[in-house]
C-alpha cells in the first residue's frame, strides 16, 4: 500500500512538472489589426494592412504593408459577404510587409499568394490559400517561407444580425531550416457592421518547433473597412 501511494505521488509530480514546463513554453498574445480595402474595378482591388505582428515575441511589434488583388471568374453559387473576393473562384495577390520588432531584427517581406474558393454542401465555403513569404531579415541571408491555409466557414443569421463562424488551420515550411516548423489552428467569426465595416474576433493556437516560445495562444480582433 505504501509503495502504491509513493508511485501515485511520483506520477502526480511528473504530470505537474510536465504541465509547468508546457506553461513556461506557452505565451499569451493580443493581436489587434486594421485592414482597409479599395475596390478598383470588377477584377482588382488595393488593400493596406496594419497589425501587431504574429511573428514577434513581445507586444512591441508591428507589421504594415499594401496588397494588390486580382480576381478570376466568380463561383456559380454566390456567397453573401462583405469581402468581394470570397465569391471568386481564384484570387491572386502580390504584396509587401514591413515587420518591426523591439526584441529582434526588422524584416522586409514580399508576398505572393493565390486562394481558391469552393462551395461545399450545407452552404459551407472551403478556402485554400497558398502563400510564399520572400524574407529579407536584417543581419541574415535571404530566406523564404511557404504557407498553406485551409478555412471552412458558413454564414448564419439571428434575426437581422448575420455572422460567419469559421475553422482554420495553417502549416509553414521554412527554407532556412528545411522543415515544416510551424502550424496554427484558429476559431473565429466575421461579423458585418454595416455594408463597409466588418469585425472579426478570433482565437489562435500556434506551435513552433524551432523558435521560442514554442506555443502561443493568441486572441485577435480585426476590423476591415471596404470602399
Amino acid at each position: 500500500m505504501k509503495c502504491a501511494c509513493q508511485l501515485l505521488l511520483l506520477a502526480c509530480l511528473t504530470a505537474l512538472s510536465a504541465e509547468l514546463a508546457h506553461a513556461q513554453n506557452t505565451q499569451s498574445q493580443w493581436w489587434p489589426e486594421l485592414d482597409t480595402y479599395l475596390r478598383l474595378n470588377q477584377k482588382a482591388r488595393l488593400s493596406f494592412f496594419a497589425k501587431r505582428s504574429t511573428d514577434g515575441n513581445t507586444y512591441d511589434s508591428v507589421q504594415i504593408g499594401p496588397n494588390l488583388d486580382f480576381y478570376l471568374k466568380p463561383l456559380r453559387k454566390r456567397v453573401r459577404t462583405n469581402d468581394a473576393t470570397k465569391d471568386k473562384y481564384l484570387v491572386f495577390r502580390i504584396g509587401y510587409r514591413y515587420s518591426g520588432n523591439t526584441d529582434g531584427p526588422s524584416e522586409n517581406r514580399g508576398i505572393v499568394q493565390f486562394t481558391q474558393h469552393a462551395p461545399l454542401p450545407w452552404s459551407i465555403l472551403l478556402s485554400d490559400r497558398n502563400r510564399a513569404d520572400l524574407r529579407w531579415i536584417s543581419g541574415e541571408e535571404f530566406s523564404w517561407r511557404y504557407r498553406n491555409r485551409l478555412t471552412l466557414e458558413r454564414g448564419f443569421r439571428i434575426g437581422p444580425f448575420p455572422f460567419t463562424p469559421y475553422l482554420r488551420g495553417e502549416i509553414y515550411y521554412v527554407s532556412s531550416s528545411g522543415a515544416w516548423s510551424k502550424n496554427s489552428y484558429s476559431l473565429g467569426a466575421e461579423i458585418p457592421l454595416g455594408r463597409r465595416m466588418q469585425a472579426e474576433p478570433y482565437f489562435e493556437h500556434d506551435n513552433q518547433s524551432r523558435t521560442s516560445p514554442q506555443h502561443v495562444d493568441g486572441v485577435g480582433l480585426k476590423f476591415s473597412l471596404y470602399f
